[in-house]
């Protein structure tokens, strides 16, 4: 989602350009689950009601979970109604980005979160390899 537009399922990228260079933002991209905190994933809840819910952990304490699941619906959990909750310790969306989008189309999705971020994120690297001549 950017400015509210888009899915709601994964995060807010409005601003996620805003403090990285073009060689943050490439890996970000291209390698999603480098340094991710795997508690941050998709999650599989079972219920003391034989329910089975699987979606992202919107909010969490010691004694509730707010879970958004695909369908964009939140559940509002109280822990002891949750049998068993299991991290899938990866990302919802695909992570194969550096092998889908061709050079032309990473700058052209970099630029486009610079942009948005209000950032000059796409420009801050003198390493930056596209020259823009691959269409």
């Amino acid at each position: 989602m950017v400015a509210g537009q888009g899915g709601f399922f994964a995060a807010e990228l409005s601003t996620f350009a805003a403090k990285k260079t073009a060689d943050e933002l490439r890996s970000a991209i291209v390698s999603p689950e480098k340094g991710r905190d795997p508690r941050k994933g998709p999650v599989t809840i079972n219920l003391i009601d034989g329910k089975v819910l699987s979606g992202i952990p919107r909010n969490e304490d010691n004694f509730s979970l707010q879970l958004q699941t695909s369908d964009g619906s939140f559940h509002f959990l109280k822990k002891a109604e949750i049998v068993s909750l299991t991290r899938s310790g990866h990302i919802a969306l695909s992570a194969d980005h550096g092998r889908r989008l061709s050079a032309g189309e990473l700058h052209d999705l970099m630029g486009f979160l610079a942009q948005s971020a209000g950032s000059g994120a796409a420009n801050k690297s003198s390493n930056n390899s596209y020259d823009g001549d691959e269409e």
